[in-house]
């Protein structure tokens, strides 16, 4: 693969984002795909943007004095490896393959990492949701809670079961799906 000479594309606060940062995630998010020319500009645009975002967000964890250890981005590593069907040296190999530095994904897992320590720590404290937002989004959803004795039962519209009067014995119920 020739050696791309590399360009800055935006700066965050202080840090860089060169053109050869956008070009390896392309190739990690085509999975080394040629990209059709129509699409290109929307790729890169669309990439940058990831880049900017994930660098706020590093910035971030690092304001906050958010570390994620070594041994974490390789847990998670190895479990994307895992999820994949593939081993630990065949997911670096596949990625060595297409032209994205096994280091630049380690970059990517420790900001999402980070971030979700970062999330954890700022937005859930200030989160409130009661027993009745609960049922009133889950009802939003198409899914009902039915009680019943032997705990609470989540269900789908399309799945319930409901009780109506039966039309031949009008003092009994019956069951009925929807």
């Amino acid at each position: 693969m020739a050696m791309e000479r590399a360009e800055i594309a935006a700066v965050v606060n202080d840090d860089i984002i060169t053109t050869t940062d956008i070009q390896t995630r392309l190739r990690l998010n085509t999975g080394g795909r040629s990209i059709p020319q129509a699409e290109k500009k929307i790729a890169y645009d669309t990439v940058l943007d990831e880049l900017i975002n994930e660098t706020l967000q590093r910035q971030e964890a690092k304001t906050l004095s958010i570390q994620v250890e070594d041994q974490q981005i390789r847990d998670a590593f190895s479990r994307i490896a895992r999820e994949n069907g593939l081993t630990v040296q065949q997911f670096r190999d596949r990625l060595k393959g297409i032209g994205v530095p096994v280091e630049a994904f380690y970059d990517k897992i420790e900001t999402d990492i980070a971030w979700s320590q970062v999330v954890r720590r700022k937005l859930r404290p200030q989160v409130s949701i009661s027993e009745n937002d609960i049922e009133f989004g889950i009802y939003k959803m198409g899914i009902y809670l039915v009680h019943s004795h032997s705990g609470l039962l989540l269900t789908r519209v399309s799945d319930a079961l409901y009780e109506v009067l039966d039309p031949v014995q009008p003092n009994k119920y019956c069951t009925s799906f929807i």
